[in-house]
């Protein structure tokens, strides 16, 4: 998976997550999701400006639109949200992709055994 470490801050995009977080968790890219800061522009710009890293701040909506293309990036993001009911809606969308992948990729080895036998 291309999210190397989720976080739950209500200040979002700070030093600590640059500074320490970034030389612990190797990143390159921070991902924030949160309605309110996504649809705020100056909000917005300001934590994308607090990171030298490549920085996204997105609705809900359009992470779960761009998940697939996060989650199968070989880019190591930081996903980060304001609250723990953001964070639950998007890991939860996470979760689901991969559980679903995982389906589709079991059902089609089932099916190329059930044809070669």
């Amino acid at each position: 998976m291309a999210i190397s470490f989720v976080r739950i801050d209500d200040r979002m995009i700070h030093g600590l997550i640059t500074v320490r977080w970034g030389k612990e968790y190797p990143c390159d890219g921070i991902i924030a999701v949160n309605d309110k800061a996504a649809n705020n522009q100056i909000l917005s710009e300001a934590y994308k400006a607090a990171s030298d890293k490549k920085t996204f701040v997105w609705t809900l909506e359009h992470f779960e639109q761009v998940k697939d293309k996060v989650l199968n990036s070989e880019t190591k993001y930081f996903l980060i949200t304001k609250n723990p009911q953001d964070m639950k809606k998007s890991w939860w969308i996470c979760i689901l992709n991969q559980e679903i992948s995982q389906l589709l990729s079991w059902v089609l080895e089932m099916i190329v055994k059930m044809q070669s036998s």
